[in-house]
């Protein structure tokens, strides 16, 4: 029921409900899943559905199994936590790369641009890769390639 419930919340952006909870609780209102930290007083259904988005709990495990999140837009996806690689966040697999990204918090939408029907990826990065650094960039390019972007598509979980 929760799962559902984490679904519905990705896929129905419009909504009211949604729109509360999001007010209320002071969740980004661009974002795809539940992120909320327990800052404020909330209800036991609140702290449940929160609950299971803690790292390294089971449940976290099965729902990243099971909620794929389909590129779209990329005007709802955290580009550093959503997009992942093998199941972990850009931020993590490439770490040296995230601590010289000039944006950190954007969604996919900001880091590049259509041109002609192709995406092309726009990372700034605060200085120069250095010697060492151009084999992890190069990486990183290379795994950002695999990011199917679909210019017409909403952003959604599957």
């Amino acid at each position: 029921m929760l799962a559902k419930w984490i679904w519905r919340f990705g896929n129905e952006e419009g909504s009211l409900w949604r729109r509360l909870l999001c007010d209320k609780y002071l969740v980004e209102p661009r974002s795809l899943v539940w992120e909320w930290e327990g800052r404020t007083q909330a209800s036991l259904f609140i702290k449940s559905v929160s609950g299971l988005w803690k790292e390294r709990s089971i449940s976290a495990g099965i729902l990243l199994e099971c909620l794929k999140v389909l590129e779209g837009k990329g005007s709802r996806i955290k580009f550093w936590k959503d997009l992942k690689v093998d199941g972990v966040p850009l931020a993590v697999v490439f770490p040296r790369i995230y601590a010289l990204a000039v944006n950190k918090t954007g969604m996919v939408s900001e880091f590049g641009k259509w041109r002609a029907s192709v995406w092309e990826w726009h990372v700034t990065i605060r200085r120069p890769v250095l010697g060492w650094e151009k084999i992890v960039w190069s990486s990183f390019l290379a795994e950002l390639d695999k990011f199917r972007m679909r210019k017409s598509s909403p952003n959604s979980l599957l």
